[in-house]
Protein backbone atom coordinates (compact mmCIF):
# COMPACT_ATOMS: atom_id res chain seq x y z
CA UNK A 1 0.00 0.00 0.00
CA UNK A 2 0.93 3.42 0.61
CA UNK A 3 3.35 4.19 2.97
CA UNK A 4 2.79 6.89 5.54
CA UNK A 5 4.97 9.78 5.78
CA UNK A 6 5.36 11.53 8.94
CA UNK A 7 6.53 14.34 9.20
CA UNK A 8 9.52 15.28 11.83
CA UNK A 9 9.28 18.68 13.58
CA UNK A 10 12.04 21.35 13.36
CA UNK A 11 14.25 21.24 16.25
CA UNK A 12 15.08 24.83 17.28
CA UNK A 13 18.89 25.24 17.74
CA UNK A 14 20.34 25.97 21.02
CA UNK A 15 22.79 29.50 20.91
CA UNK A 16 24.70 27.87 23.53
CA UNK A 17 27.27 26.08 21.69
CA UNK A 18 28.64 26.73 17.81
CA UNK A 19 27.66 24.24 15.14
CA UNK A 20 30.57 22.10 14.36
CA UNK A 21 32.13 22.02 10.70
CA UNK A 22 31.25 18.82 9.41
CA UNK A 23 33.99 16.24 8.77
CA UNK A 24 34.42 14.31 5.28
CA UNK A 25 35.99 10.89 5.18
CA UNK A 26 37.37 10.29 2.09
CA UNK A 27 36.27 7.40 0.39
CA UNK A 28 39.19 4.45 0.42
CA UNK A 29 40.98 3.22 -2.47
CA UNK A 30 40.06 -0.54 -3.90
CA UNK A 31 42.32 -3.09 -2.65
CA UNK A 32 42.53 -4.35 -5.75
CA UNK A 33 42.20 -1.63 -8.31
CA UNK A 34 41.39 -2.70 -12.46
CA UNK A 35 44.04 -0.81 -14.52
CA UNK A 36 42.06 -1.47 -17.86
CA UNK A 37 40.61 1.76 -18.83
CA UNK A 38 36.95 1.48 -20.57
CA UNK A 39 36.54 -2.12 -19.51
CA UNK A 40 33.16 -2.18 -20.09
CA UNK A 41 33.14 -0.39 -23.56
CA UNK A 42 30.43 1.85 -21.89
CA UNK A 43 32.65 4.80 -23.36
CA UNK A 44 34.30 4.86 -26.68
CA UNK A 45 38.37 5.39 -25.74
CA UNK A 46 40.97 3.46 -24.14
CA UNK A 47 41.20 0.71 -26.78
CA UNK A 48 42.90 0.49 -30.34
CA UNK A 49 41.28 -1.43 -33.41
CA UNK A 50 43.04 -2.56 -36.34
CA UNK A 51 42.29 -0.40 -39.00
CA UNK A 52 42.99 -2.30 -41.92
CA UNK A 53 40.84 -5.08 -41.31
CA UNK A 54 37.93 -6.10 -43.39
CA UNK A 55 35.65 -5.62 -40.58
CA UNK A 56 36.63 -2.72 -37.85
CA UNK A 57 35.82 -4.12 -34.41
CA UNK A 58 32.74 -2.26 -33.23
CA UNK A 59 31.48 -0.97 -29.82
CA UNK A 60 28.00 -2.28 -29.89
CA UNK A 61 24.45 -2.19 -28.12
CA UNK A 62 23.65 -5.72 -30.02
CA UNK A 63 24.42 -7.46 -26.38
CA UNK A 64 25.97 -6.52 -23.29
CA UNK A 65 26.69 -9.20 -20.26
CA UNK A 66 26.85 -5.79 -17.93
CA UNK A 67 25.51 -2.03 -18.89
CA UNK A 68 24.40 -1.05 -22.80
CA UNK A 69 27.42 -1.93 -24.75
CA UNK A 70 30.43 -4.41 -25.27
CA UNK A 71 33.04 -5.09 -28.15
CA UNK A 72 32.34 -6.64 -31.05
CA UNK A 73 35.14 -8.63 -33.51
CA UNK A 74 34.53 -10.13 -36.57
CA UNK A 75 31.70 -10.33 -38.93
CA UNK A 76 28.57 -8.46 -38.12
CA UNK A 77 25.51 -9.98 -38.31
CA UNK A 78 24.47 -8.97 -41.66
CA UNK A 79 27.85 -8.57 -43.17
CA UNK A 80 29.26 -10.13 -46.21
CA UNK A 81 31.57 -13.49 -45.76
CA UNK A 82 34.98 -11.81 -46.09
CA UNK A 83 38.81 -13.12 -44.67
CA UNK A 84 40.59 -11.64 -42.45
CA UNK A 85 41.15 -10.69 -38.83
CA UNK A 86 39.63 -8.17 -36.68
CA UNK A 87 41.92 -7.19 -33.49
CA UNK A 88 41.35 -5.04 -30.66
CA UNK A 89 44.57 -4.43 -27.84
CA UNK A 90 44.81 -2.18 -25.34
CA UNK A 91 48.87 -1.52 -23.08
CA UNK A 92 49.13 -1.78 -19.38
CA UNK A 93 52.24 -1.37 -17.29
CA UNK A 94 51.68 -4.01 -13.77
CA UNK A 95 53.24 -2.66 -10.93
CA UNK A 96 56.80 -3.75 -9.76
CA UNK A 97 56.15 -4.96 -6.80
CA UNK A 98 52.19 -6.48 -6.04
CA UNK A 99 50.68 -9.18 -4.55
CA UNK A 100 49.04 -10.64 -7.21
CA UNK A 101 47.56 -9.29 -10.52
CA UNK A 102 44.59 -11.16 -12.39
CA UNK A 103 43.10 -10.62 -15.94
CA UNK A 104 39.09 -11.32 -16.44
CA UNK A 105 37.11 -11.00 -19.39
CA UNK A 106 33.82 -12.51 -20.58
CA UNK A 107 33.14 -13.36 -24.45
CA UNK A 108 30.03 -14.22 -26.07
CA UNK A 109 30.92 -16.48 -29.10
CA UNK A 110 28.54 -16.70 -32.32
CA UNK A 111 30.12 -19.21 -35.10
CA UNK A 112 28.57 -21.08 -38.03
CA UNK A 113 32.25 -22.32 -39.00
CA UNK A 114 33.46 -24.34 -36.42
CA UNK A 115 36.68 -25.73 -38.77
CA UNK A 116 38.75 -22.84 -39.88
CA UNK A 117 36.87 -19.43 -37.95
CA UNK A 118 38.17 -18.83 -34.41
CA UNK A 119 38.68 -16.25 -31.36
CA UNK A 120 41.93 -16.02 -29.87
CA UNK A 121 43.50 -13.91 -26.84
CA UNK A 122 47.44 -13.32 -26.56
CA UNK A 123 49.81 -11.54 -24.50
CA UNK A 124 51.75 -9.50 -26.17
CA UNK A 125 55.09 -7.69 -24.80
CA UNK A 126 55.82 -3.74 -25.16
CA UNK A 127 57.05 -4.42 -28.82
CA UNK A 128 53.79 -6.02 -29.67
CA UNK A 129 55.33 -9.89 -30.28
CA UNK A 130 53.35 -12.79 -28.40
CA UNK A 131 54.58 -14.03 -24.99
CA UNK A 132 52.19 -16.63 -24.64
CA UNK A 133 48.33 -17.45 -26.01
CA UNK A 134 44.98 -17.00 -23.04
CA UNK A 135 42.49 -18.64 -25.38
CA UNK A 136 44.44 -20.50 -28.13
CA UNK A 137 42.88 -20.70 -31.76
CA UNK A 138 42.00 -24.31 -30.86
CA UNK A 139 39.81 -23.36 -27.87
CA UNK A 140 38.46 -20.23 -29.69
CA UNK A 141 36.60 -22.54 -32.19
CA UNK A 142 33.09 -21.84 -30.82
CA UNK A 143 29.12 -21.28 -30.85
CA UNK A 144 28.27 -21.34 -27.33
CA UNK A 145 25.79 -18.08 -27.65
CA UNK A 146 26.62 -17.78 -24.00
CA UNK A 147 29.01 -15.39 -21.83
CA UNK A 148 32.06 -17.65 -21.16
CA UNK A 149 34.68 -16.66 -18.24
CA UNK A 150 38.40 -16.44 -18.38
CA UNK A 151 40.44 -15.90 -16.08
CA UNK A 152 44.27 -15.63 -16.29
CA UNK A 153 47.06 -14.98 -13.52
CA UNK A 154 49.12 -11.94 -14.64
CA UNK A 155 51.54 -12.25 -11.76
CA UNK A 156 54.62 -13.06 -13.20
CA UNK A 157 54.75 -10.29 -15.57
CA UNK A 158 54.76 -7.39 -12.66
CA UNK A 159 57.06 -4.75 -13.43
CA UNK A 160 56.58 -5.03 -17.26
CA UNK A 161 54.35 -2.97 -20.01
CA UNK A 162 52.19 -5.75 -21.59
CA UNK A 163 49.60 -5.44 -24.16
CA UNK A 164 45.88 -7.59 -24.40
CA UNK A 165 45.29 -8.55 -27.60
CA UNK A 166 41.78 -9.99 -28.78
CA UNK A 167 41.63 -11.32 -32.44
CA UNK A 168 38.46 -12.82 -34.38
CA UNK A 169 39.82 -14.67 -37.89
CA UNK A 170 37.31 -15.37 -40.76
CA UNK A 171 38.38 -17.40 -43.49
CA UNK A 172 35.95 -16.51 -46.11
CA UNK A 173 34.62 -19.32 -46.58
CA UNK A 174 31.43 -21.63 -45.20
CA UNK A 175 30.33 -20.03 -42.34
CA UNK A 176 31.59 -17.11 -40.38
CA UNK A 177 31.89 -16.39 -36.98
CA UNK A 178 32.00 -13.20 -34.41
CA UNK A 179 32.53 -12.37 -30.61
CA UNK A 180 31.64 -9.99 -28.24
CA UNK A 181 33.59 -9.24 -25.78
CA UNK A 182 32.77 -7.18 -21.97
CA UNK A 183 34.22 -6.59 -19.02
CA UNK A 184 37.55 -6.27 -19.13
CA UNK A 185 39.42 -6.17 -16.03
CA UNK A 186 43.22 -6.67 -14.94
CA UNK A 187 42.73 -6.26 -10.79
CA UNK A 188 46.07 -5.49 -8.92
CA UNK A 189 46.41 -6.74 -5.76
CA UNK A 190 49.16 -5.40 -3.09
CA UNK A 191 50.59 -2.65 -4.91
CA UNK A 192 53.25 -0.89 -2.91
CA UNK A 193 52.76 2.22 -4.66
CA UNK A 194 49.56 3.57 -5.96
CA UNK A 195 48.05 2.39 -9.15
CA UNK A 196 46.83 4.80 -11.97
CA UNK A 197 45.26 4.93 -15.31
CA UNK A 198 47.54 5.74 -17.63
CA UNK A 199 48.27 6.48 -21.65
CA UNK A 200 51.36 3.57 -21.71
CA UNK A 201 53.44 4.13 -25.38
CA UNK A 202 54.01 0.41 -26.89
CA UNK A 203 54.30 -0.76 -30.22
CA UNK A 204 51.68 -1.98 -32.67
CA UNK A 205 51.31 -6.00 -32.65
CA UNK A 206 53.51 -7.37 -34.66
CA UNK A 207 50.50 -8.58 -37.29
CA UNK A 208 52.86 -10.20 -39.48
CA UNK A 209 53.83 -12.96 -36.38
CA UNK A 210 50.10 -12.69 -35.09
CA UNK A 211 48.36 -13.54 -38.21
CA UNK A 212 48.94 -16.69 -39.21
CA UNK A 213 46.12 -19.77 -39.10
CA UNK A 214 46.78 -22.47 -36.76
CA UNK A 215 46.20 -25.13 -39.22
CA UNK A 216 47.87 -25.60 -42.57
CA UNK A 217 49.66 -27.96 -45.16
CA UNK A 218 52.81 -29.00 -43.01
CA UNK A 219 54.39 -32.40 -44.74
CA UNK A 220 57.15 -33.88 -43.73
CA UNK A 221 60.53 -33.59 -46.28
CA UNK A 222 62.91 -35.82 -44.22
CA UNK A 223 64.57 -36.89 -41.36
CA UNK A 224 68.11 -37.60 -39.72
CA UNK A 225 68.47 -39.88 -37.41
CA UNK A 226 71.54 -41.55 -37.41
CA UNK A 227 75.15 -41.21 -38.86
CA UNK A 228 74.77 -43.75 -41.49
CA UNK A 229 71.35 -41.92 -42.81
CA UNK A 230 71.85 -41.65 -46.60
CA UNK A 231 72.13 -38.03 -48.28
CA UNK A 232 71.21 -36.12 -45.50
CA UNK A 233 72.92 -32.99 -44.62
CA UNK A 234 75.40 -33.38 -41.66
CA UNK A 235 75.42 -30.79 -38.29
CA UNK A 236 77.49 -27.62 -37.59
CA UNK A 237 78.96 -29.03 -34.84
CA UNK A 238 82.31 -29.83 -34.90
CA UNK A 239 82.11 -33.19 -33.33
CA UNK A 240 78.69 -34.22 -33.00
CA UNK A 241 77.00 -37.07 -30.65
CA UNK A 242 74.31 -38.90 -31.57
CA UNK A 243 71.48 -36.29 -30.29
CA UNK A 244 73.19 -33.33 -32.64
CA UNK A 245 72.88 -35.43 -35.45
CA UNK A 246 69.04 -36.04 -34.95
CA UNK A 247 66.63 -34.15 -36.39
CA UNK A 248 63.30 -33.88 -38.71
CA UNK A 249 62.31 -31.60 -41.37
CA UNK A 250 58.77 -30.06 -42.07
CA UNK A 251 57.75 -27.87 -45.07
CA UNK A 252 54.22 -25.38 -45.58
CA UNK A 253 52.58 -25.98 -48.89
CA UNK A 254 50.38 -23.80 -47.47
CA UNK A 255 49.51 -20.20 -46.32
CA UNK A 256 51.47 -19.13 -42.93
CA UNK A 257 50.88 -21.16 -40.42
CA UNK A 258 51.64 -20.36 -36.53
CA UNK A 259 52.82 -24.27 -35.29
CA UNK A 260 51.74 -23.04 -31.61
CA UNK A 261 50.27 -26.14 -29.78
CA UNK A 262 51.69 -28.56 -32.38
CA UNK A 263 53.22 -31.73 -31.49
CA UNK A 264 55.70 -34.17 -32.67
CA UNK A 265 55.60 -37.72 -31.45
CA UNK A 266 57.71 -40.82 -31.45
CA UNK A 267 56.70 -44.63 -31.98
CA UNK A 268 57.00 -44.95 -28.09
CA UNK A 269 54.71 -41.88 -27.77
CA UNK A 270 57.23 -39.01 -26.78
CA UNK A 271 55.97 -36.15 -27.76
CA UNK A 272 57.63 -32.73 -28.32
CA UNK A 273 55.27 -29.87 -27.93
CA UNK A 274 55.66 -26.86 -30.28
CA UNK A 275 56.07 -23.03 -29.24
CA UNK A 276 54.82 -19.90 -30.89
CA UNK A 277 56.48 -20.31 -34.56
CA UNK A 278 55.36 -18.83 -37.52
CA UNK A 279 56.01 -21.17 -40.95
CA UNK A 280 55.24 -19.39 -44.03
CA UNK A 281 54.47 -20.62 -47.49
CA UNK A 282 56.91 -22.69 -49.26
CA UNK A 283 59.28 -22.72 -46.11
CA UNK A 284 60.94 -25.91 -44.85
CA UNK A 285 61.56 -26.44 -40.91
CA UNK A 286 64.13 -28.37 -39.13
CA UNK A 287 63.25 -29.76 -35.74
CA UNK A 288 66.47 -30.93 -33.97
CA UNK A 289 67.25 -32.89 -30.65
CA UNK A 290 69.57 -31.19 -28.79
CA UNK A 291 69.93 -27.79 -27.36
CA UNK A 292 70.77 -24.88 -29.21
CA UNK A 293 69.33 -21.13 -29.70
CA UNK A 294 66.23 -21.59 -32.14
CA UNK A 295 66.57 -19.84 -35.50
CA UNK A 296 64.19 -18.42 -38.80
CA UNK A 297 64.25 -22.27 -39.60
CA UNK A 298 65.32 -24.43 -36.83
CA UNK A 299 63.72 -25.45 -33.54
CA UNK A 300 65.34 -27.68 -31.02
CA UNK A 301 63.69 -29.91 -28.26
CA UNK A 302 66.37 -28.98 -25.72
CA UNK A 303 67.17 -33.05 -25.11
CA UNK A 304 70.27 -34.47 -23.56
CA UNK A 305 69.17 -37.79 -24.91
CA UNK A 306 68.26 -39.09 -28.48
CA UNK A 307 64.18 -38.83 -29.52
CA UNK A 308 64.27 -41.01 -32.70
CA UNK A 309 65.36 -45.17 -32.70
CA UNK A 310 67.40 -45.34 -35.28
CA UNK A 311 66.59 -48.84 -36.50
CA UNK A 312 62.87 -48.16 -35.83
CA UNK A 313 60.86 -45.40 -35.32
CA UNK A 314 57.79 -43.27 -36.61
CA UNK A 315 57.38 -39.44 -37.16
CA UNK A 316 54.04 -38.28 -36.47
CA UNK A 317 52.52 -34.53 -36.58
CA UNK A 318 49.52 -33.21 -35.12
CA UNK A 319 47.65 -30.45 -34.40
CA UNK A 320 46.95 -29.25 -31.03
CA UNK A 321 43.82 -30.98 -30.58
CA UNK A 322 45.44 -34.61 -31.05
CA UNK A 323 43.97 -35.04 -34.51
CA UNK A 324 46.76 -36.34 -37.25
CA UNK A 325 48.04 -32.77 -39.12
CA UNK A 326 49.83 -34.85 -42.12
CA UNK A 327 51.13 -38.70 -42.92
CA UNK A 328 53.49 -39.72 -40.61
CA UNK A 329 57.46 -40.59 -41.58
CA UNK A 330 58.76 -43.57 -40.82
CA UNK A 331 62.33 -45.82 -41.33
CA UNK A 332 62.20 -49.67 -40.66
CA UNK A 333 66.73 -50.18 -40.63
CA UNK A 334 69.61 -48.22 -39.40
CA UNK A 335 70.62 -45.85 -42.34
CA UNK A 336 67.90 -46.56 -44.40
CA UNK A 337 66.12 -43.97 -46.28
CA UNK A 338 62.68 -42.55 -44.78
CA UNK A 339 59.34 -42.96 -46.06
CA UNK A 340 55.56 -42.37 -46.29
CA UNK A 341 54.46 -44.83 -42.89
CA UNK A 342 51.99 -47.25 -44.03
CA UNK A 343 48.32 -47.00 -42.99
CA UNK A 344 47.21 -48.77 -39.84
Amino acid sequence: GTPTITATPMQTATPASPTPSPTFTPTAAPACPNIVQNPGFEEDGGWMFQSDAPYLPEITTERALEGSRSLRLGIPPDGENREGWSAAWQAITLPATLDSATLTFSYFPVSTDLERDYFEVRLLDADGLPIRAIVHPWEGRSNAQGWLPVTFDLTPYAGQTVQLYFSVYNDGRNGSARVYLDNVHVEVCGATQGVRLQRIGARMPRFDLLQSVPFGQVHFTWARYGKRTPNADWTDCAHPTDVEIEWVEVRNDGPAVNLEGWTLENSRGEVFTFPYFRLGPGQKLRIWTDSRENGPTDLFMNRSEPFWDDAVDRATLRFPNGELATGSLCWFEAGGFPVACPEK
